[in-house]
């Protein structure tokens, strides 16, 4: 892990020559904010798998697979302070460290077990969004993370 000064150097040199170079890149990380501060496109793995890909404002503003909604709930947000839950994080956590497939169904005959889980669009089909999952069900007004925020200054820290 690089200290906070030479990470925002680097994250925004990447930024740079992906703007000014039009130069692609495949970066890969556990640290939403910087790979929102970097990617149009963002796909989320769980297990090997990939379980939702989508652009990235509308997949952070929208996360449909649970794995995607648990990632997004690590990252801090000021706009839902006080609704952090521990003990819902540490049951959701403990489930995906145990898991050897599918660790959000409860059921340990579990569909995602038995057959691999049909592809969903989610949301504006303009954003192809989609996600993996036995569980995807649309919801009306899901999302609002401070991460699904276009950033506006290329010096802003991730």
């Amino acid at each position: 892990m690089l200290d906070v000064s030479v990470r925002i150097g680097v994250l925004n040199l990447m930024r740079k020559l992906r703007d000014e170079q039009g130069i692609s890149m495949l970066y890969i990380t556990h640290d939403l904010a910087s790979a929102r501060y970097l990617a149009d496109r963002t796909a989320v793995m769980f297990a090997g798998e990939l379980v939702e890909e989508g652009e990235s404002l509308d997949l952070l503003a929208n996360p449909a697979h649970p794995y995607t909604q648990l990632l997004v709930s690590a990252v801090p947000d000021p706009a839902r302070a006080g609704s952090y839950d521990p003990v819902r994080r540490a049951e959701l956590r403990q489930a995906v460290m145990a898991s050897t497939s599918c660790a959000f169904d409860g059921d340990p005959n579990q569909a995602c077990s038995a057959e691999e889980p049909v592809r969903h669009g989610v949301g504006n089909p303009e954003n192809r969004h989609w996600v993996r999952c036995h569980l995807y069900r649309p919801q009306a007004g899901a999302g609002g993370h401070a991460l699904a925020t276009e950033p506006t200054d290329s010096k802003a820290s991730a």
